[in-house]
């Protein structure tokens, strides 16, 4: 993904950058935060964002309060509409980076890098 011409939220941009490289948050996969207290990329920016969680349906991993996670193709758990619209991401965007999160391949912090260069 090279020419994505996004401007994110600056402030919210700053503040998902700093806890993405603080080492406060341990990286998982599949959802944007699971039962073992792990946060995918994704899961970071809603936690900077100020969203609360509450566990799901099952009883073995989170949702967000104001609203459960949507499923990409994948399976993959994505932010709801509000979070995208007030950090100013869009679909496309968070299925590169829940990708990049989930294949194991990328750390926050090359995460952080790529946010930091091209949003």
């Amino acid at each position: 993904m090279s020419a994505i011409k996004v401007r994110m939220n600056k402030t919210i941009k700053k503040k998902w950058l700093k806890a993405l490289r603080s080492g406060r948050y341990k990286q998982g996969k599949q959802y944007l935060r699971n039962s073992d207290n792990t946060y995918c990329c994704l899961g970071v920016l809603a936690k900077v964002m100020g969203r609360r969680w509450r566990k799901d349906s099952s009883g073995i991993d989170y949702a967000l309060v104001d609203k459960s996670c949507t499923l990409n193709l994948d399976g993959v758990c994505l932010l709801p509409p509000a979070v995208m619209e007030a950090a100013r991401i869009n679909p496309k965007i968070q299925n590169y980076l829940s990708t990049k999160n989930d294949s194991g391949d990328w750390p926050f912090n090359r995460i952080a890098d790529w946010i930091e260069r091209h949003l």
